[in-house]
Order: C-alpha cells, then structure tokens, then sequence
C-alpha cells in the first residue's frame, strides 16, 4: 500500500484550494467509493460519519475539512467546533 501526504497552501475558505483537496480525494479513492460517499452525503450522513468514511479509505486532515466544508456547508461549523483539540 502506497502512502502519501499532500500540502495545501490555502485554507478551507479557499474555494481553489478546497476544489484541489476534492479532487485528490475523487482521484484516490475508487469510482465505487466516491459514489458510496457522496450516496450517504444526499441520505443525511452527519459530518461526522464522512469523517470516519474518509478516514477508513485513508483520507485525513486537511481533504476532509474541504470536502465538509464544501458539500456540507451548513454543517460544518458545528461539526468543526465538536472536535476534539490535540
């Protein structure tokens, strides 16, 4: 299994930024899996629960703030302040 970290310049606020973080994710992960993730984003998934999908595929970090913040927009906020701080 190939493991790799990838940088971003921007932050999540960052429309051209987010969209390079998605398009990692729609490019590492299978066909199949982005339709499963974005299945359970329109069946009411929590933030949350993409979280953890994305974490099982391997995806963490920064993507995942640019996929909730894009796709669940109004539910970002809230899932961001429930984190835990490190």
């Amino acid at each position: 299994m190939t493991h790799y970290e990838v940088k971003y310049e921007g932050t999540v606020e960052d429309a051209a930024t987010r969209a390079k973080a998605i398009a990692d994710i729609k490019d590492y992960l299978s066909e199949r899996q982005w339709l499963v993730l974005m299945d359970s984003i329109k069946a009411g998934a929590t933030p949350t629960q993409v979280d953890r999908m994305l974490w099982f595929t391997g995806v963490k970090g920064f993507p995942v703030f640019a996929f909730i913040r894009q796709f669940m927009p109004e539910q970002y906020q809230a899932w961001y302040d429930a984190l835990p701080e490190d």
